[in-house]
């Protein structure tokens, strides 16, 4: 018996290790079969040389003991506002509107090139920036080999430097943080195939944004920039910077997550982006420098002397240069070179006077600042909102032009998943398809455009290229799913093509709507985790049948269309009636459903209204909510943290302001006065009720123009307000700006949280500002700030949170303790006079106003509760799936059809890591992607999803493994290594020169196991090879 055992064990040791040889030799074929199929690569060339930006020794020479004062020519250039993006580009003078002729505005980007160009021609000493690469790469398309080899030559000594780098100079209020990145990289990728390595910008140009977020400036110290200067900040910080000489900074972009290595160097600039008033070029009022010195020469001395004194190093920079400014170069540059000539000749030796003058750039005046070791304090907010005297403030671009936003919230989701699964599906031919979609949604991140602070004429033309570079993406997305039809055992010859149904907001689907007997609706959920969303289809019978990919019925429930929804002009629909079903997507996943419709059926859905004077409650199993018989909420209960909470919500409107100083309008909200009106002219709201087995819905009505429809889903533990708001009524004569509030019994006191371009979470509180002793000016203007994700107080004895998250960047603030309001919708009746020329109050199609619907999810839990669940639905609001539709025919002719449920990850990924990016890296490679991978938490958010979390890319997706990876620089276009960021003393320390992680490996290998700290976004170029 002895014997026999231990000959078992014998047995099953042999066993176990022929088991464990046969599984290293086959990884080790795998990983030999690998190394054949790679192909030698290097992505990034070496940030090496003495030429452009990669040597400091091509800056000019300044005097030590001397006031250096650095011209930096340049012309801002917007792309697209007071004229379209080509308007602009090509000059033109006339354009049409609405079938009319009207006179344009002047700028000319080809002219300001080409009359640039000439002049650093006549003399090498001058110098110029450029910004925004969408139209320096057109014009680069456009030119000849000598123009490029010229400004190749330009570029390669720092006399045309590229500044910021990006398609455009981006808005930093209601921008998300992926699209921001998106936008840079696209330049950068530009800059890096045309100029190389030495033409990359290392530093910010944001001197025309109306006010500046810190998320956007630690996108910047992530891209590796030594430094960032901003052009307009609150006139009460600006004073008291210049009084205590502190326009200059160390930014801490991420002070509680990512430390040191996020600071960047920041200047607020003296006075804008233009040059001194009567020193600007392109205009008759201006003073002309004659051959001899004259007054023009004194009164410039004095002006940069009086300048000088607020600043803290004994370097001055001076932007030279306006709005589409150096048409007429030629004069820009005469007159610049006579003032250099003059002062420098007369004021060297002159006591108190001693001045050197000096063509420079913005990263060669950074550099010669450094040189100087000053000791600079450091900032840890953000410059939101932006105010200007005597106390207005630029927060109704947070929500002007909602539509517009939607938009292009809605294409960024597209393009997403359109870039995913065009890899995921091996369609290498549609690199110039994506483009399009690339290209234009870059372009509506421009500071003019996404804000909506741009002419009628303009927005049509954004609307029009969005939508166009939308439809490339969706016939990119159609052939991958072309790729998955079958007939139940091969793929098809023929399969039939997808398409997008872009009205599903307001309840219109020409396939769904159509008579037929069936059709497919496929979802692509973009996110690395499994969600769950619900489809509301419009349908035009009730005798339905739904199943999903492995045949099983899908449980379904019928809701009538919303009032409000249905009185939309652009709906053009009857149809009164929507299937509502949830669907449950694995991560990176295409999931199909299919819908037959058949006549007849059930009694289509009816609302019941309640009995007189009696309230309503709806429920589910995390939330009940309770309206009284005024027909308003007044109450939410959360049944598992057992959270009680008395909350009322209400539509209500700010007049504007008209007349006066300013009026109310695209750029600034100025209320006429603090107290709001309600939308319902009664104290009762007409409700109606609808409570099925999916979905229990109050519909509220609260005017003509605004009504409301709050849902609670079964298993979802947010309760969902979806707004219908508008066309707004202006009969009183009257702008009105609307709001949706919430009110509650949660003591917040003075403060609130709002999101950081989507990402980290700002502390704000009430009428103050942290930098400086702010004098509130407007106690409701001065205190909202832009959402793009959620806004939320918080009982902190209590350990209850409130955090509302809207399906659009809107502006909103606390009021009051307890409060959350965001603005929805504004019609005013005047311009602000600050750019536009046109009062906001766009028509529809029925040329009565816009209407707008949308949703607001909210929730109330408790502070860590809320903290898993917020994040990942802020995640599902901002990349929810995409949506196509397949017309499948008459049933006889479609048997067996059905595309497979197919999900292209290996298996979720971890709750707190993202997959941030996934894009091809050129239009010639068919294996080489970037990979951006995030960790979503901050420190001390979540006790557990808060920690560090772990990733082996190598077997991440199911149709390829991860054969090589090198990590680079947020903007994919340099290796963590190769950067050596200038250093700075600070008032608390040193700052760092290196970037990257911390678990940052030069050389890495499989399985390419990496590392993410809280909130740290880390970037790869990986080489791929199919997985077999």
């Amino acid at each position: 018996m002895r014997v026999s055992l231990k000959r078992g064990l014998q047995w099953v040791c042999a066993l176990v290790l022929l088991q464990l040889a046969v599984y290293y030799w086959s990884v080790s074929v795998k990983r030999s079969r690998k190394a054949r199929l790679i192909k030698p690569h290097k992505y990034l060339k070496p940030l090496r040389g003495d030429d452009g930006v990669c040597s400091f020794k091509t800056c000019p020479d300044v005097k030590p003991g001397m006031l250096n004062v650095h011209f930096v020519p340049h012309s801002h250039i917007d792309v697209g506002w007071l004229k379209t993006v080509d308007q602009y580009y090509e000059g033109s003078s006339t354009g049409i509107m609405d079938g009319h002729k009207m006179p344009l505005v002047e700028g000319c980007v080809r002219c300001t090139i080409e009359a640039t160009l000439k002049e650093l021609k006549d003399d090498p000493t001058r110098r110029f920036i450029f910004v925004e690469m969408k139209y320096l790469s057109r014009f680069w398309r456009e030119a000849n080999d000598e123009t490029r080899a010229f400004i190749r030559q330009l570029i390669k000594e720092r006399r045309l430097e590229i500044i910021n780098g990006g398609w455009v100079m981006s808005d930093a209020g209601v921008t998300w943080y992926n699209d921001i990145i998106d936008q840079h990289t696209l330049g950068a990728d530009f800059i890096s195939e045309t100029f190389g390595p030495c033409a990359q910008s290392r530093t910010a140009w944001h001197v025309d944004q109306f006010g500046h977020s810190r998320e956007h400036a630690s996108i910047f110290a992530q891209m590796g920039y030594d430094s960032l200067f901003v052009g307009r900040i609150d006139f009460q910080d600006l004073a008291e910077r210049k009084r205590t000489k502190n326009l200059e900074f160390l930014w801490d972009t991420s002070p509680d997550n990512l430390g040191g290595r996020n600071q960047l160097f920041t200047q607020t600039t003296f006075d804008g982006y233009y040059a001194p008033p009567r020193y600007v070029y392109e205009t008759a009022m201006s003073d002309e420098v004659p051959e001899q010195e004259s007054a023009a020469v004194y009164n410039f001395v004095k002006i940069m002397h009086e300048r000088a004194r607020t600043f803290a190093t004994n370097h001055l920079l001076v932007p030279m240069g306006s709005d589409f400014g150096y048409v007429h170069a030629s004069r820009w540059f005469q007159n610049m070179d006579r003032l250099i000539k003059f002062i420098n000749k007369q004021h060297n030796n002159k006591e108190g006077m001693r001045m050197n003058i000096l063509y420079s750039t913005p990263s060669c005046y950074t550099y010669h600042v450094n040189r100087d070791n000053a000791t600079f304090e450091s900032k840890t907010d953000d410059f939101h909102p932006y105010g200007i005297e005597p106390g207005v403030y630029w927060t109704g671009y947070f929500t002007t032009r909602g539509g517009m936003k939607l938009h292009v919230k809605r294409a960024g989701q597209i393009l997403q998943s359109c870039k995913q699964l065009s890899i995921f599906k091996g369609l290498d031919g549609t690199f110039h398809k994506i483009n399009v979609l690339r290209d234009i949604l870059a372009v509506m991140q421009h500071h003019d455009a996404i804000t909506g602070t741009q002419k009628k004429h303009v927005l049509s033309d954004y609307n029009k290229l969005l939508s166009e570079g939308t439809h490339q993406c969706e016939t990119v997305m159609s052939m991958a799913y072309q790729r998955m039809w079958t007939d139940g055992s091969q793929s098809l010859h023929l399969p039939p093509t997808s398409v997008f149904c872009h009205g599903l907001n307001m309840s219109t689907c020409a396939v769904s709507e159509k008579h037929l007997s069936q059709f497919v609706v496929s979802l692509y959920n973009p996110l690395g985790w499994p969600v769950t969303t619900w489809l509301r289809l419009p349908v035009p019978h009730t005798g339905l049948t739904i199943t999903d990919h492995r045949g099983s019925r899908v449980s379904f429930q019928l809701c009538p269309v919303p009032e409000g929804v249905m009185k939309i002009p652009e709906r053009n629909s009857h149809t009164d009636t929507e299937v509502v079903f949830p669907a449950l997507l694995p991560p990176m996943s295409v999931t199909p459903f299919q819908v037959k419709i058949e006549r007849g059926g059930p009694a289509k859905p009816v609302l019941d209204k309640p009995s007189q004077g009696k309230g309503v409650t709806i429920e589910n199993e995390f939330l009940k909510l309770t309206f009284d018989r005024s027909g308003l909420l007044t109450t939410i209960y959360n049944k598992v943290s057992h959270i009680t909470e008395k909350v009322s919500q209400d539509l209500l409107y700010y007049e504007g302001m008209q007349g006066g100083m300013r009026s109310s309008g695209a750029y600034v909200f100025i209320p006429s006065s603090a107290t709001t009106k309600r939308v319902s002219k009664d104290p009762t709201v007409s409700i109606k009720v609808l409570k099925g087995d999916l979905v229990q819905e109050v519909h509220q009505v609260f005017s003509s123009w605004a009504t409301q429809v709050v849902r609670l889903y079964k298993g979802e533990n947010y309760a969902e307000f979806q707004w219908t708001v508008g066309p707004i009524s202006d009969s009183d004569g009257k702008g009105k700006e609307v709001v949706s509030r919430f009110s509650t019994g949660i003591d917040s006191g003075d403060l609130f949280y709002t999101d950081s371009n989507g990402r980290e979470m700002m502390e704000r509180q009430r009428d103050a500002r942290e930098t400086w002793d702010y004098q509130p000016k407007d106690l409701i203007s001065g205190n909202y700030y832009p959402i793009t994700s959620r806004i939320l107080i918080k009982d902190q004895q209590r350990n209850v949170q409130l955090t509302v998250l809207p399906d659009r960047p809107q502006g909103g603030g606390s009021i009051s303790s307890g409060d959350v309001e965001l603005m929805v919708h504004r019609k005013l009746r005047f311009d602000d006079g600050l750019g536009v020329g046109e009062p906001l109050d766009d028509f529809g199609s029925d040329y009565r106003g816009i209407v707008f619907t949308g949703k607001h999810w909210l929730c109330l839990d408790t502070k860590e509760r809320s903290a898993e669940l917020v994040k990942r639905l802020a995640y599902q609001l901002h990349m929810a799936p995409a949506t196509m539709f397949t017309p499948t025919g008459d049933e006889d002719s479609s048997s067996g059809l059905l595309i497979k449920q197919q999900s292209f990850l290996t298996s979720p990924l971890p709750d707190n890591v993202h997959i941030l990016t996934l894009d091809r890296i050129g239009s010639n490679d068919s294996s080489f992607f970037l990979l951006r991978l995030e960790h979503v938490f901050e420190k001390k958010e979540h006790s557990v999803l808060s920690l560090p979390a772990t990733v082996s890319l190598e077997n991440l997706f199911q149709p390829f493994d991860i054969a090589t990876v090198e990590e680079t620089t947020l903007g994919g276009n340099f290796r963590p290594h190769d950067i050596s960021r200038l250093q700075w003393e600070t008032t608390n320390g040193r700052t760092p020169a290196k970037i990257g992680s911390p678990d940052y490996r030069q050389d890495m290998v499989a399985p390419f196991k990496i590392k993410l700290e809280p909130m740290e976004i880390r970037t790869f170029r990986v080489q791929t090879v199919p997985n077999s």
